[in-house]
Parts: C-alpha cells; structure tokens; sequence
C-alpha cells in the first residue's frame, strides 16, 4: 500500500452529467470521506455544444489542471479518470508533469477503446508514467485484456463502479408478467437507440407490448432521428430526461430493460446495474465488462445486430409468466451477489491511497 493521502483528482466533474463524471465525483466523495486531502482538477469543458469552442473551453480545462500537477507536492498520489480516446493525449501530458514531480499516478480506466486493441498513444502513456503507477480496472476481464495488450502493465486494482458508488438493492415489486419494455441512456445512436426502436418495431403487432425510453439527446441529429421514427411507432413512449427518483419509476414501470450499446468506450455501464437493482431482467451487447457481470442477462452481438434472441425470449416470458417471474428474480439475486464483491473491492481501492474505508451506519 502507499502511505499517501494528499490526492490531485484530475477528471470530469458534473455537469454535464454522464457516467465519468459521476464517477469522478463519487471518487472525490469516497476519498474525502477516508480521509485524503483532495484537490480536484476538473476537465469538464464548460461549452455545452461541440465545436471550437468546446474544444478551447476544454484546453483550458487542462491548462489548469497542469498547473495543478506542477504545484503537487512530491508525496502526493495523482488520481486520472482516463479518457476513452483522443483525450488520452491532454492525459499524456499530466503524465508526463507527474513523472517530471516523482509522484505516483493511480489510472482509472472507464473504457475498453484501448483495451480491446493495441493503441499507440495509451501505450506512450504508460511508458512515461511513474513507475509506481497502480491501474484501477472495473472487471478481470479488462485486466485481462490490458495484460495481453500492454505487457508492462504490472499492478491492478479491481474495483467496479457499483462499489465506489454504493448502489443498493430498489426491487419495489416482484414481477409476474411482461408489459414493458425500456431503453434508458444518453441517447446516442451508438448507445443503442436507434436498434431498441427496430425492435420496438418487430414487436408492434403484440398489443399487449409497450415500450419505453428515456435520457437527454446526445446531439440535434439523434433527436431528429428519434423524433421521426416515434412518429410510426404508437407503442414507444419517449419520457424525457429522467434523473433521481423519476429515473427510479422508470425502471418501476418496465419489466424488462435492453441496452443495445455499440459505442466503442463502452465498459461498465450504470444504468445496467441500476435495471438489475430494480429486479429488472436485462438484454445487452457483448460489449466490455457486460459478459462478465449481468450473469444470465440476454446477450447480443457486440453490434447489437441481431435481436432475434432478444424477439424469443420476449416471446417465451410473454408466453410463461412463471418463467418470467425467475429470471426477474435470478436478475435482483445478482445484483445482490455483485454487490457482496464490490464491499471489499472499495475497501482495497481505498488501500491504494492508504486509506481505511469509513463503515455507514447500517439502514
């Protein structure tokens, strides 16, 4: 373990609010509440639309946290959420300061663009990186990539973000029938969207079927997108962003939640636990921690392609309620195993800073 508890923070903060800021920010909590000294260099960009402007608003985001970096004091433990593709080149460079301060550097990792392949500029990275540097990673399987990918990786730390974030277990009912199926997201067409409307689609001439999204438009395109095709889809209700306890009634609503995602970062999603917590049976991709961690979950294509498994088994529970009712419950029992792991993997995620996790008062 490392004796460190001064800590420079270096990720996105909210707003906007996306799964890497919250996890940044729910870091930031967890390590102040240990105990550690945090000083927080946020890298969100401060224009809300892509362009120029975003680009500038985010160069100046990290001219501060250089700065940052460069006052650290030598002791202290450098914190990166990484970025999942060109911002690995703004991390480059906090790296190379920290390296220059003889700091230790613990990396976050939130996605598999690099995993899944060899990347040059992620591979620079860990060469110019302190040589005590600890990789934090959300699943085996990411570590197991990052071992075959990069050689020279040697020290890991597990830790998933349903442990940083203390979800808990919100299955208000048990379910018997399925009615309702639902999309939650940032809606994008590569997290899904537009394949959870195919299969909207194939499934219309079931009356008996409704289905549901959720989330902020990613960009004027996609609401274009969505827009137009809700128009020829009277069995998809669109319910707005959902946030808190309006997030919470949406998975309330649903029986069955699919997540359809292709987006190349894609890791460890949270809305995916947050279904599973609900007691919700879940349909996802292939993609990054997912086959590891949704246990008996429908599983699709990594391009979410295919959604034949996902019409059959709708069509089996539809048909078998009793069959229905246990895999809802296989679902909420994962959750709570998953949940029985995450304790400790914070516990030993905290140990890196040289911190002792701070016990709650029990419910």
């Amino acid at each position: 373990m490392l004796a460190m508890n001064r800590v420079v923070v270096v990720g996105p903060f909210p707003p906007p609010v996306h799964g890497a800021a919250v996890m940044t920010e729910a870091v930031t909590e967890r390590l102040c509440a240990a105990g550690a000294a945090v000083t927080r260099c946020n890298i969100s960009p401060t224009a809300k639309t892509r362009g120029w402007r975003w680009h500038l608003s985010r160069m100046r985001a990290y001219g501060r946290c250089y700065a940052q970096i460069l006052g650290m004091s030598k002791n202290a433990t450098l914190y990166i959420s990484l970025s999942g593709g060109a911002g690995l080149a703004y991390d480059l460079i906090g790296v190379m300061l920290a390296r220059w301060k003889a700091s230790t550097v613990v990396f976050h990792h939130h996605s598999f663009n690099y995993v899944d392949r060899w990347r040059l500029i992620f591979a620079l990275l860990l060469r110019v990186g302190a040589a005590n540097q600890v990789h934090a990673v959300l699943c085996g399987e990411m570590e197991r990539k990052m071992r075959v990918q990069y050689a020279c990786v040697r020290k890991f730390v597990q830790v998933s973000n349903g442990g940083i974030l203390r979800l808990e277990a919100r299955c208000t009912r048990e379910r018997y029938e399925l009615r309702n199926i639902g999309f939650l997201s940032n809606l994008a067409m590569t997290k899904g969207v537009d394949r959870f409307l195919d299969l909207a689609a194939a499934l219309a001439a079931d009356a008996g079927l409704k289905a549901h999204v959720a989330g902020p438009f990613a960009d004027a395109q996609t609401q274009a997108y969505v827009e137009s095709r809700l128009k020829s889809l009277p069995n998809v209700t669109y319910h707005g962003p959902l946030y808190g306890e309006d997030k919470q009634r949406f998975y309330d609503r649903i029986d069955f939640f699919v997540f359809l995602s292709r987006y190349p970062n894609e890791a460890e999603p949270l809305v995916v636990y947050e279904a599973m917590a609900a007691g919700l049976p879940v349909a996802v991709t292939g993609r990054g921690c997912l086959c590891e961690l949704v246990g008996s979950a429908v599983m699709v294509d990594r391009e979410g392609q295919d959604l034949a498994p996902i019409i059959q088994q709708i069509a089996s529970w539809r048909a078998d309620p009793e069959a229905y009712r246990s895999a809802s419950l296989a679902s909420a029992e994962r959750f709570r195993a998953l949940r029985r792991a995450w304790k400790t993997q914070a516990e030993t995620f905290l140990g890196v800073f040289g911190l002792v996790a701070v016990r709650r008062h029990p419910r």
